[in-house]
């Protein structure tokens, strides 16, 4: 068993990214997730195999592929049952769902209006509506009874991360780190995150130099997140875009006019971490 693949589906499978997958990416992942549990599932404990499995089963029908969805959902219910299981009765709805039965995947759900909405929109992955509001109430809604559902965090995170919450959406990824501190792809949204809140900060006329330290704060961060996502991955293209970016920010100008000892020193690690990201990014 490769231990960096395992660690890798089971850090995608925890913190939800897939729910992100465009459609090459889904495919890509639905044989490699498949490929590696007819090798490796017996040697599984069983959270990771029911994890990998709740993947596959989600790539199996992202993919098209209902009838390995349908093993893999039986999987589940054959090896750790469904009774008093919410994660079960989702996915029951959503395979029920995706056979065109709404009604029968209601009431699979349950009666709340508020639960009904949002764990059918997880469960179909609809990334359609413009009505992030109402989708951003019935997450808070379900959080609140489900606070260890890490997709669910990440779907919030990424709902104010459309509608240029930045902060909210920090909030959301950090929470998920609070649980898998290695999840490298976390800390690059929460770079990303960082990075866009400094361009929204950055448009306000900064002609003090309080207001500089402030926006440069935010600039850090970035970078930091960025930095800590390469330590865990040093392959991750995104994030070395994000320090080359970084690093070529015009506010380096304005910190060079107000040097102090801290500026000198990032701009000097700026200096040398643009050149290294060149020649990552050229490779």
């Amino acid at each position: 068993m490769s231990s960096l693949v395992k660690s890798k589906l089971l850090s995608i499978a925890t913190t939800g990214l897939f729910v992100n997958f465009d459609p090459q990416e889904s495919e890509k992942y639905y044989v490699e997730v498949g490929d590696f549990l007819d090798l490796s599932a017996s040697s599984l404990e069983p959270e990771e195999l029911f994890k990998l499995y709740e993947m596959q089963f989600y790539l199996a029908l992202m993919t098209s592929h209902d009838v390995d969805a349908k093993t893999f959902l039986d999987r589940i219910i054959d090896q750790f049952g469904d009774k008093n299981s919410q994660r079960v009765v989702l996915l029951k709805a959503m395979f029920v769902e995706a056979q065109g039965d709404k009604k029968g995947a209601a009431e699979l759900l349950g009666s709340d209006p508020d639960q009904v909405r949002l764990s059918r929109r997880l469960v179909t992955f609809s990334r359609t509506s413009n009505d992030n509001e109402s989708y951003i109430t019935n997450l808070n809604y379900y959080l609140n009874i489900q606070p260890s559902d890490l997709v669910a965090w990440a779907e919030w995170g990424d709902e104010y991360f459309k509608i240029h919450h930045y902060d909210k959406a920090i909030h959301c990824y950090k929470e998920i780190l609070l649980h898998e501190p290695y999840a490298y792809n976390m800390f690059y949204k929460v770079g990303l995150a960082y990075y866009y809140r400094f361009i929204q900060e950055s448009k306000v006329k900064m002609d003090k130099k309080d207001r500089i330290l402030e926006v440069w704060e935010v600039i850090r961060e970035a970078r930091n997140n960025f930095l800590r996502c390469i330590e865990l991955c040093d392959t991750h293209s995104k994030a070395w875009s994000g320090i080359e970016r970084i690093t070529e920010s015009d506010l380096n100008k304005f910190l060079d006019k107000h040097s102090t000892n801290q500026t000198k020193e990032y701009l000097e690690e700026n200096a040398k971490l643009h050149r290294l990201a060149i020649a990552k990014l050229q490779k």
